[in-house]
């Protein structure tokens, strides 16, 4: 039961990462892509696909796991989701500095 608990808020936390990570950054004529898309398309082929996709989860679980033992723990849950929020606040942050900054730049 634990096991499935754990997989379970894996594949929750998946889903609420999988959409900043493949969040569209085109620019332009939208041929440049995302430095986690270009990182996930290892054959660079323009999309990712299953087998890249897999590899990629599989390197974060290697990256949740840090007591190299094959599972998650809840402390090790945890911690992985306290990084993500925090790292998803400092770049919240940074774009509404950034934001300012421009803001500021049309004002002078």
């Amino acid at each position: 039961m634990k096991q499935k608990l754990f997989i379970a808020s894996l594949l929750g936390l998946t889903v609420i990462a999988s959409p900043a990570a493949f969040a569209d950054h085109h620019k332009g004529d939208g041929k440049e892509k995302s430095a986690h898309h270009m990182k996930a398309d290892t054959n660079n082929d323009g999309v990712i696909d299953k087998a890249e996709f897999m590899a990629m989860k599989a390197e974060r679980f290697d990256e949740m796991d840090t007591n190299n033992d094959g599972t998650l723990s809840r402390e090790e849950m945890r911690s992985a989701r306290q990084k993500f929020h925090k790292k998803h606040q400092e770049m919240k942050q940074k774009r509404q500095e950034t934001r300012g900054e421009k803001k500021g730049n049309l004002d002078e």
